[in-house]
């Protein structure tokens, strides 16, 4: 199990890389914090302040910065 700090997924409903980052997290038994831009205005508005610009989910942030989607986790692990 490895400890990296604060994990938060920005996610959306029927986003197949947002579902594979989740698993991929679960598999390295990495706890972490879903926030589903589907359900709420505010955790977009979280989004955009963190990285502005960016407009693709996943979005994934390590102790309050984002490191970027699914293949940006999948190289973060493999490091």
């Amino acid at each position: 199990m490895q400890t990296i700090g604060n994990v938060v997924i920005y996610s959306q409903n029927a986003c197949p890389h947002c579902t594979t980052a989740k698993k991929l997290l679960e598999a390295n038994g990495i706890s972490y914090t879903e926030k589903n831009l589907s359900a709420s205005v505010a955790y977009k508005n979280e989004l955009f302040d963190l990285a502005p610009g960016v407009r693709s989910v996943p979005q994934i942030a390590i102790g309050g910065k984002i490191i970027g989607g699914l293949e940006a986790l999948q190289k973060y692990l493999a490091r």
